[in-house]
């Protein structure tokens, strides 16, 4: 949302499901290891088959959760995040990020800044975990990019024929 000349303000809600097969409940001997049945294919108490092509994987992982919906929910990602921009050259932005726990439970925020020239841009952005251990704690991730385009101010040359 464009505040005025100079000042905006953007809200970001991104929702992912990962598109692959989610792994099935096995039946396990009193050994804990997988029974397998007479196809040589271990025995499949709760899921479904996760040995399945690309495509049908795709469309599989929308309903193959051995714990039903509930589980399917589970396998979303949450991510929200503000930004505040002026004048196109200076932004500053917070987020989150949630992912259940049962699903691998990363959550964290993060917070950047970015400042853009013409042709130069530079980004900053630091992630703060939520949970203790978090393999990304205190990531600080820095990018330099150049725009080699043309500018919106900078017109071609009018033609001297």
């Amino acid at each position: 949302m464009d505040l005025d000349k100079y000042n905006k303000l953007s809200f970001v809600l991104d929702i992912n499901k990962l598109l692959v097969p989610t792994p099935p409940v096995y039946k396990l001997d009193s050994a804990g290891s997988p029974v397998v049945g007479a196809n040589g294919q271990p025995v499949i108490l709760a899921g479904k088959d996760p040995n399945v092509s690309v495509p049908t994987g795709m469309i599989q992982s929308f309903s193959d959760a051995p714990g039903g919906s509930a589980e399917q929910f589970h396998e979303i990602d949450w991510c929200g995040g503000m930004e505040y921009t002026y004048d196109n050259q200076f932004s500053a932005r917070v987020g989150f990020f949630y992912e259940d726990k049962t699903k691998g439970g990363r959550q964290y925020f993060t917070m950047g800044a970015s400042f853009r020239l013409t042709t130069l841009y530079i980004d900053a952005a630091y992630l703060i975990p939520i949970s203790q251990q978090n393999p990304l704690q205190n990531t600080l991730r820095i990018t330099l990019g150049f725009n080699f385009g043309k500018s919106k101010g900078n017109k071609a040359p009018a033609d001297a024929s």
